[in-house]
């Protein structure tokens, strides 16, 4: 096993106990609601390792504020994988659970899945819905968590994409999963968590929540928005495991790589680049009709004439709920 994914303890492992890891760069607007989300859960024994990732900015104020209620560790920048690494490795818990310090949780997001890896030592990992919210907590979507049968149905899933939704921050993983395949890959900046979904599924099973336990927030800062670096990621993926996925799936990932970077283009006003993008994504596959996936229709909009795209987008949003409700996040 390559030395940047080996996992060794550094504490005794406390049974029971759930490690909330958040890494945390530049992170002073939105970790304060992230903490109290944890702190807000109805699951009783959970510690809380919060690594400072080199911020310049005020986010040590912000977790001094909270004194013996969390645990701060601080480092160099490093990015999100080596983070995230330094923190499953300080922690305590039996269980660890992910999170991104700019998403917050439900009040029973900890409980229910932790009730999950105790039924069954076989899943390695447990995931749920989210809902998707802009960076002022307006809801833009409810996206439904994928649910497996067989841990290769999961396998041959993650070949193709990314499909936690949510990110890491719905993700709960039992330290045994991270002591038999390994934690995040440190020499990758984007992509790490794919890398470790498929890891997991080398050997357990993933099971997923239907409820939404997680606002996943979505803002100009998020990593996937630097096309290139997000793109650079996915084709590092795809080519770590393009023998082993096969031709199919192989072309498969690299078409659902163009039709992110043709959607991330298009939001940019970069039309061009979109429809180049779109292009490549079909070209790549060209049967392009996704059950569940909500890039499709921002796929075909860079292709459409505008008239029509203008006809598409009323037709749609006439049939979606309307973006910009007040979430509501009892559970």
């Amino acid at each position: 096993m390559s030395t940047t994914t080996t996992f060794q303890n550094m504490h005794t492992v406390v049974p029971g106990l759930v490690s909330v890891v958040i890494p945390a760069y530049n992170a002073a607007r939105y970790v304060k609601e992230a903490i109290d989300s944890v702190l807000a859960q109805t699951y009783p024994s959970i510690e809380i390792v919060v690594v400072n990732d080199g911020s310049t900015d005020n986010t040590l104020d912000i977790l001094a504020t909270y004194g013996d209620r969390i645990q701060v560790v601080t480092q160099k920048n490093g990015g999100p994988s080596v983070a995230r690494n330094k923190g499953i490795r300080f922690s305590r818990g039996e269980f660890i659970d992910l999170m991104d310090a700019d998403d917050a949780w439900l009040p029973t997001k900890v409980e229910k899945q932790v009730e999950v890896l105790k039924s069954d030592p076989e899943i390695g990992m447990v995931t749920c819905s989210a809902f998707y919210v802009d960076g002022d907590g307006k809801l833009l979507s409810v996206r439904k968590a994928g649910r497996y049968a067989t841990r290769e149905e999961a396998r041959q899933a993650f070949y193709v994409r990314n499909w936690i939704v949510g990110g890491p921050s719905a993700v709960m993983i039992p330290r045994t999963c991270f002591e038999e395949v390994g934690i995040f890959n440190s020499n990758i900046k984007t992509m790490e968590d794919w890398d470790m979904w498929i890891r997991v599924t080398d050997r357990f099973r993933v099971v997923s929540l239907l409820e939404p336990l997680v606002r996943y927030r979505v803002h100009e800062h998020n990593l996937h928005k630097n096309v290139e670096t997000m793109q650079k990621g996915q084709f590092w993926f795809i080519k770590k495991y393009g023998r082993e996925m096969g031709w199919l799936n192989r072309r498969k990932a690299l078409s659902f790589s163009w039709q992110d970077a043709s959607c991330e283009y298009l939001k940019a006003g970069k039309i061009g680049m979109a429809c180049l993008s779109a292009l490549k994504a079909i070209g790549h596959f060209p049967f392009r009709v996704y059950e569940g996936d909500d890039k499709y229709p921002l796929l075909l909009k860079t292709l459409l004439p505008r008239p029509v795209a203008r006809v598409a987008r009323t037709v749609r949003q006439a049939l979606s709920p309307r973006p910009g409700k007040e979430v509501t996040w009892a559970s």
